[in-house]
């Protein structure tokens, strides 16, 4: 995964169901354990990791922690 991105929302483009992660440390990791997750946004008050099924724009909020999966070769 890349940096984590501090106030940056990926919205949209959600792989169903949100997924309940401990930090959004954790939710990238899931995301890298998901072959079909893109990136992710982690809701901070929630708890809650939203897996994206590709990079949807972003948008800014301080409740939210984003990253992007790099891909090997690109």
């Amino acid at each position: 995964m890349g940096r984590l991105q501090e106030g940056i929302n990926y919205d949209q483009a959600d792989l169903p169901g949100e997924r309940q992660t401990a930090s959004a440390e954790a939710c990238a990791e899931l995301c890298l354990e998901t072959p079909q997750c893109m990136a992710m946004t982690y809701v901070k008050s929630l708890r809650g990791c939203w897996l994206k099924s590709r990079v949807p724009a972003s948008l800014s909020g301080t409740d939210y922690v984003s990253s992007v999966r790099h891909i090997s070769g690109r």
